[in-house]
């Protein structure tokens, strides 16, 4: 019987005869791409059993994964506290897109309520054109200046864990934050930790502005296969990023290339040389954190 089959039965069957703790474990186990898959094929009385039992956190790395007509029923069947707390713990590019599709009213209500810090980056970004790099971009990153050692590099990364996924590149600003350079996690990995951030970064960078159009935004990533795109405003300062995975799931474009091996959350186990490093969470952050600093002992 096929995975998915499989899947979408276990789920029939504890949906009609399980308990809510029962569902909260298999719920738990599913990847958030695999279980908007499944929630699609539910009724609509058990997608809002699903989400009343969904932590929020995970909520709001299911909610981007569903398609558009699925996604719009379930947050109009979403309670005000419930679009609280999942917006709360959404990246800013995702949280605009729910935020976006709400009544102007309820968009207000919960803008009020979210984190203020949250609620000036989502507001930031619905100022931008809809079509545009500005509007589709995610404002979490992680970015240094030149002079910055490896061991104050880890210890940024560190210290935005939890805001920041989907981690490929640490930006490097200089003291207007103007972009001018990026530092690829590979080399982070293998240096040594009192070298410079200026000796390894590498300073032909590829990046959009931020009122570039997103065909033009999607056209870059095809012609350079990227997974991330820095985003930069008329005067090179750095705005934001992008990622070739969501750029492409905003037009309805299914990603191309190496893109399609990019998750947000990842699981894997992580080989360096003859060592392996076993992630405490799924977090890609934690993964290069934690392989970084273990490298930095046993090399």
């Amino acid at each position: 019987m096929p995975e998915e089959k499989k899947d979408i039965d276990d789920l029939k069957q504890i949906l009609r005869y399980g308990s809510d703790e029962e569902l909260k474990d298999f719920l738990s186990l599913l990847h958030p791409a695999d279980l908007a898959d499944l929630i699609e094929q539910a009724e609509p009385e058990e997608r809002d059993r699903i989400f009343r039992l969904l932590p929020p956190e995970k909520a709001s790395r299911v909610l981007p994964e569903i398609e558009d007509w699925y996604r719009n029923e379930i947050i109009k069947r979403l309670s005000h506290n419930q679009i609280v707390e999942i917006v709360d713990e959404m990246p800013s590019d995702e949280a605009v897109d729910l935020v976006s599709e709400l009544p102007p009213e309820e968009a207000r209500r919960v803008l009020e309520e979210i984190e203020k810090e949250d609620s000036e980056k989502v507001r930031r970004l619905l100022r931008y054109p809809e079509e545009s790099a500005g509007g589709i971009m995610q404002v979490e990153l992680v970015s240094v200046r030149a002079n910055a050692t490896v061991s104050e590099v880890i210890e940024e990364i560190r210290k935005k864990r939890e805001k920041v996924q989907d981690l490929h590149y640490v930006f490097v600003v200089d003291e207007d934050n103007r972009l001018v350079g990026v530092l690829d996690l590979s080399r982070l990995l293998l240096a040594e930790p009192d070298q410079r951030v200026s000796e390894l970064m590498k300073t032909d960078v590829i990046k959009v502005r931020v009122d570039m159009d997103q065909e033009q935004v999607a056209e870059m990533f095809r012609r350079y296969n990227l997974f991330t795109l820095p985003v930069v405003d008329r005067e090179g300062r750095l705005v934001g990023r992008l990622h070739s995975r969501e750029t492409a799931a905003k037009m309805g474009e299914k990603p191309t290339g190496n893109a399609r091996a990019i998750n947000y959350r990842y699981q894997p186990i992580v080989r360096m040389t003859n060592t392996y490093i076993e992630p405490r969470s799924a977090s890609f952050v934690d993964i290069i954190s934690d392989a970084v600093s273990y490298t930095h002992l046993t090399l």
